[in-house]
C-alpha cells in the first residue's frame, strides 16, 4: 500500500499481534543472511 500511494515506511515497526515475527531486530527493512531457505516449493504454492 506504502507503494502504491507513495509513501516511505518507517523502518521501526509500532508493537502488534505480529511484533515477534520480526526479532531480534523489530523493523521492517531486514538484513540478508546467509541462512538456508527451507521453504519448499510446496510450502510456497499454498501462500
Amino acid at each position: 500500500t506504502a507503494v502504491a500511494v507513495g509513501v516511505e515506511p518507517e523502518n521501526r515497526l509500532p508493537y502488534n499481534e505480529y511484533y515477534e515475527y520480526f526479532g531480534p531486530d523489530y523493523t521492517l527493512h531486514i538484513a540478508p543472511s546467509n541462512m538456508e531457505n527451507q521453504n519448499s516449493p510446496r510450502d510456497l504454492e499454498r501462500m
